[in-house]
Parts: structure tokens; C-alpha cells; sequence
């Protein structure tokens, strides 16, 4: 599988033991003349080095070459941003902050062979405890619901509720749905599935496809859990 990375540094570490074939552009220009010579499968951009133009190879990419799949890596404080317009041209963009370079590789492993990795994601096992940095909030028809995480995963959510009883019917759409993850704010979209208590909560991300929503949600989680 050919990896085409263009930044103006290797900041990719642990790449001796993988199957990838790694090709180098510190030149944007050189790699997308290239593209058709070399047919990668993925091609990453770092965007901290390009912040003008990453935009532009993107919508380039999506529309001349929509078979390879595109990562970006961001800067942490950038990843909200970026990925508010990345998905504007491409829901599967995958975005990567690149707070530590160590986990990349697995990152990409999990972006190129999805369905490998979704079965080894740990949904059932790593969630199903009080998350102490990972706090969610939402309206229920004019209502405020708040509660302790008990379980999160890529599509749920259980939320053992702070004030009893709520009007909060089964199928509703919660309104201001807000998941806090140590710094990061994510708002998703909230349906209820359970309206006893704890509730259970159904979560999706408009704009973003399953591939990157689990890849955004695990690495926040893990990273709330250090």
C-alpha cells in the first residue's frame, strides 16, 4: 500500500514495521504532479505546514482523484476548525491531531482498514465505567439534562441522569447536545433510546462519517483517560 506524506518534515515515527510504502513530498506541487504515477492509496497532508493551501490539494484530491483516501494532520488546537471544513468538501476526510506522533501508524491502520479495526475497537469493555473527564449536557423540550457518563461508545451514549423524573419521551431529539471530553467540545447529534435512568442516548455526527467519528471519539477518550 503506497503512502504519499507531504509536509516539510518526517514526523511519522514507527514506520519499519508496517506493510506501507511511504513516499516523502516536502513539495505539494511535485507530489500532486505525481499522483497519477504513483496511484497511492492514501495520501497525507500535514496542514501545519501548508495552512493556505491544504484546502485547495483537498478539493484537488476529492475531485480528481476520489479513490485515494485523504488524512490530515492538525495541530490540537486546530482540529475543530480544520474539521469543520475538511468535511465540508469530503465527510471522509480523516483528521488526525498530532499531539504525539508515536500513534499515527495505528491511526492509519484504523482509517485504511476499517473494518479490521472497528472489530478491535474496545466499545464494550473500555467504556462501560464512569468516564471522570468526559461530562454531557443537553436540552430535553425545554428541559436541561445532565448526568454522570456511564458507557460511551461510537453510536451511544448512557448518561445516569443528576435529577429524577424527567419529560423525557423515548425517540426525542435533544436539543444543545453537547459532549465535553477533558478540553474538547463535540457536539452531536441526540436521540433518545431509553427514557427510564439511566438514559440511553443514540449519537450521531452530521458531516462525518463512522470512519472518523470513531477515530475522533476513541483518540479524545483515551486521551481524557491519560
Amino acid at each position: 500500500m503506497k503512502i504519499i506524506v507531504i509536509s516539510e518534515e518526517w514526523r511519522i515515527k514507527n514506520t519499519t514495521h508496517t506493510s506501507f510504502e511511504y513516499i516523502h513530498y516536502r513539495s505539494a506541487i511535485k507530489a500532486l504532479d505525481n499522483l497519477k504515477e504513483i496511484m497511492p492509496n492514501v495520501v497525507i497532508i500535514d496542514t501545519r505546514d501548508f495552512p493556505r493551501h491544504w484546502k485547495v490539494l483537498a478539493q484537488h484530491l476529492q475531485s480528481e482523484h476520489e479513490n485515494v483516501q485523504l488524512i490530515l494532520l492538525t495541530a490540537i488546537d486546530q482540529e475543530g476548525e480544520i474539521t469543520l471544513h475538511a468535511h465540508a468538501i469530503d465527510p471522509d476526510i480523516a483528521i488526525i491531531p498530532a499531539k504525539n506522533t508515536n500513534n499515527i501508524i495505528s491511526k492509519i491502520q484504523m482509517i485504511v482498514f476499517p473494518n479490521e479495526q472497528f472489530e478491535q475497537l474496545p466499545n464494550e469493555d473500555l467504556y462501560k465505567m464512569p468516564l471522570k473527564n468526559v461530562f454531557f449536557s443537553a436540552h430535553c423540550i425545554g428541559e436541561s439534562i445532565v448526568g454522570d457518563v456511564l458507557e460511551l461508545s461510537i453510536d451511544k451514549l448512557v448518561l445516569r441522569l443528576h435529577h429524577t423524573p424527567i419529560e423525557c419521551p423515548r425517540d426525542a431529539k435533544l436539543e444543545n447536545c453537547e459532549l465535553r471530553i477533558n478540553d474538547t467540545i463535540i457536539h452531536p447529534h441526540c436521540t433518545v433510546i431509553s427514557d427510564t435512568n439511566p438514559l440511553v442516548i443514540a449519537l450521531t455526527w452530521h458531516g462525518m462519517s463512522k470512519k472518523a467519528q470513531a477515530i475522533r471519539l476513541v483518540d479524545e477518550i483515551q486521551k481524557a483517560e491519560e
